[in-house]
């Protein structure tokens, strides 16, 4: 089985290390995916607005040149304006001059040429042969008039135009942008131009730039991807041994608790953590030590009572002893009485003979004191039972409280012993809801949550095992109540028929005390015998009266030690009711310890 469960919880391991690889790869793979194709759309995208952005940058730069070009222009003609130049025909000169020697782009490749409102070339930095030439008609390849087109874009205020023309080599035909704008002082059509198979190459090179920028990139991401799979890989492990190992540790926890072995400790670094984990060993800890304190205090209960059992036990020992030996009094108390009794009778039939024969006065007086001295002997041993009788059965109801308040202190062990009951029932059920809450939680977490699931059901069943030996021992503690109150009842009763004897036993000395005296005054009757000889007669009816009186006091003697015997036996029966309920008693509290033993703390 632990084979098993730690096949299982190694099993749940690899789980969280294999989902957290395939969700990292995932989405690595999404984010490659989307970031290789955003790259590519991007590279599309960024080849086009650069290509446009080119396009415009060549128009705007045509266009400057032209504008700069006018300008230039435009500071000869107010210097002619002026006055610094002789003659209009000399500004215009150098203007053209100026123009001629314009240029522009890295290659010096960009020119300004000038032609007139009347399609007559003015000045041409590449083919100054053409120079004065009219080249209204001059058209391209596809039949556009290039000059007139010129002149046109010039008059509109400034545009642009297409058309062929052949490049500085004097034999590529390309085609070619132009923009013109107009000098109205001069009539002039000033342009410029560059050919558009030149720009689409430079695009075309700083285009693929980009692309290998963008290639570059890609490959990048893929390395990039790369490296997050293998870090997210290590991390999965370290994350799946974080997870898996406190599982273990506390897997091998739950199987001590359930051999109850409580001697171990919960690892203070699963303790220590924030999460989910340490929450759980957090409450395996406190449900250890709760168990470990209950089982101990359980098991110090468990001693206590067997040791005021046995203390118990042996005092009911004792009062069956310290009965048996009243018992034994209270019969030679009976026998005593009973033998008063023949001798009363005696005596009262010798009385008899005293009133038939008189003459015999002398021998019946001398049997008569030998009968008061026996009589005087027997209440005196009378008094001295009954007075050893009074001491046995104070000890006796000294013995009997002292039971009944250790059966009242025994009553209160095992109210304790219902309350450590109780905080047991209380932590199994507080114990069943965490597990209930762990399953809820662990359902929420999905597949990565039914490894903790597993863990809350083993904990549920914990709860429910301790739950229902914990009613177990309630029962076996209802049990002990209902025979400890059934023990007080029968002390109370032992308590109440010692008091009712030693109130007996107190009436019956008191009887005794009398019958003493009775038994003196017969002693000083019979002494003055003698010199009372006359008055016998008169005295015969007074010592009939008290032979009778002293024969229902022995009677009543005999009568109550009869009685004070049988409660004794009544007594007797009850000790030993207890003596059997105090054994069950010991057999439930060995049987407690029994099942404490089994814990190991």
């Amino acid at each position: 089985m632990e084979k098993k469960a730690r096949k299982s919880v190694h099993g749940l391991r690899l789980m969280v290390i294999g989902c957290i690889a395939v969700i990292v790869i995932v989405i690595a793979s999404v984010y490659l995916v989307f970031s290789g194709g955003q790259t590519l759309k991007l590279a599309e995208t960024s080849t086009g607005k650069y290509e446009e952005a080119m396009n415009n940058g060549y128009e705007l730069e045509i266009k400057s040149q032209v504008q700069s070009a006018i300008a230039i222009i435009q500071g000869y003609y107010d210097q002619f304006k002026a006055g610094k130049f002789a003659t209009e025909e000399e500004a215009k000169n150098a203007a053209k001059e100026a123009i001629r020697s314009m240029r522009y782009r890295d290659d010096d490749s960009g020119y300004v040429w000038i032609d007139g409102m009347d399609y007559v070339l003015v000045m041409h930095p590449i083919l100054p042969e053409q120079e004065g030439t009219n080249r209204r008609d001059m058209e391209d390849q596809n039949g556009v008039m290039i000059t007139q087109e010129i002149v046109k874009a010039a008059e509109s205020g400034g545009a642009y135009n297409q058309f062929y023309f052949t490049k500085s080599d004097g034999k590529t035909v390309a085609p070619k942008l132009a923009y013109a704008e107009a000098f109205e002082p001069w009539g002039w059509a000033v342009a410029t131009g560059n050919y558009i198979d030149d720009m689409q190459k430079e695009i075309d090179k700083t285009g693929e730039g980009i692309q290998d920028t963008f290639h570059s990139m890609i490959r990048n991401l893929v390395i990039l991807s790369l490296v997050i799979l293998a870090v997210a890989i290590v991390v999965a492990i370290l994350v799946g041994n974080r997870i898996a190992l406190p599982i273990i540790a506390m897997e091998r926890d739950l199987g001590q608790i359930a051999n109850g072995d409580l001697r171990f400790k919960v690892n203070p670094r699963y303790i220590k953590r924030k999460d989910e984990i340490g929450k759980m060993a957090s409450s395996m800890e406190t449900v250890r030590a709760s168990l470990s304190t209950l089982v101990g205090g359980i098991s110090s209960l468990a001693q206590k009572l067997q040791a005021d059992s046995q203390s118990f036990s042996d005092h009911f020992e004792n009062v069956a002893q310290n009965i048996g030996s009243v018992n034994r009094a209270v019969s030679e108390i009976a026998e005593g009485a009973t033998s008063q009794a023949s001798d009363t009778e005696v005596v009262s039939n010798r009385v008899k003979d005293l009133e038939r024969v008189i003459d015999m006065e002398k021998d019946a007086v001398s049997r008569l004191e030998t009968a008061i001295t026996s009589m005087m002997d027997y209440s005196d041993n009378a008094v001295k039972n009954i007075e050893l009788l009074s001491s046995i059965s104070e000890k006796t109801n000294h013995a009997v409280t002292f039971v009944n308040e250790q059966t009242q202190k025994t009553n209160e062990s095992v109210g304790n012993i219902q309350q450590a009951i109780a905080v047991i029932t209380s932590i199994a059920e507080q114990t069943s809801l965490l597990s209930l809450n762990a399953s809820i939680e662990a359902a929420r977490a999905g597949e990565q949550g039914k490894g903790f699931a597993v863990v809350a059901e083993e904990i549920r069943k914990l709860a429910d095992e301790s739950n229902k030996s914990a009613s177990e021992i309630g029962e076996v503690v209802s049990l002990l109540i209902s025979n400890s109150d059934l023990s007080v009842d029968r002390m109370q009763d032992v308590s109440s028929n010692v008091q009712e004897q030693m109130n007996r036993l107190k009436e019956t000395k008191t009887a005794f005390e009398s019958l003493y005296e009775e038994i003196r005054s017969v002693e000083e009757v019979s002494g003055n015998i003698d010199i009372q000889t006359n008055k016998l007669e008169d005295l015969k009816k007074a010592v009939s009266d008290s032979v009778n009186s002293l024969a229902s006091v022995i009677e009543q003697s005999a009568a109550g030690a009869q009685e004070t015997s049988a409660n004794m036996n009544m007594l007797n029966a009850n000790i030993d009711g207890s003596v059997d309920d105090l054994t069950e008693l010991v057999t439930l509290n060995d049987d407690l310890m029994k099942e404490i033993g089994k814990f190991q703390v």
